[in-house]
C-alpha cells in the first residue's frame, strides 16, 4: 500500500509525507519520501508568468492536463460501476 499524506493541496506549513506498507495494513508504514515546505500555487503562478514574460512555452502543456481530467473521470466512473474503467485519453 502507498499513502501520501495530503496527496492533494499540500500544506504550506509541512512537508508532504508518502509512506509503503508491505504487510498489515494497519502498521504504520515506513517513510518512503518527502517533499519540502512549498506553496504550489506560487510555484504554478510563478512559472507561467515567466513563460509569458519569456515567450517561452509553458513547462507543463494543456494536454497533459486533459489527461488528468481523464483519468480523474475514470476514477469517478468507477467509484460508481465498481469495475476498472480505462481514461478515454
Amino acid at each position: 500500500m502507498l499513502e501520501i499524506k495530503v496527496p492533494f493541496n499540500s500544506p504550506i506549513d509541512r512537508k508532504t509525507e508518502v509512506y509503503i506498507n508491505e504487510g498489515n495494513i494497519l502498521e504504520n508504514g515506513k517513510l518512503l519520501n518527502e517533499f519540502q515546505v512549498c506553496n504550489q500555487y506560487t510555484i504554478q503562478g510563478d512559472r507561467f508568468s515567466l513563460a509569458v514574460i519569456e515567450d517561452k512555452p509553458v513547462e507543463i502543456p494543456l494536454e497533459d492536463s486533459m489527461k488528468n481530467m481523464a483519468v480523474i473521470e475514470a476514477i469517478f466512473k468507477s467509484s460508481k460501476t465498481g469495475k476498472w474503467e480505462s481514461p478515454n485519453i
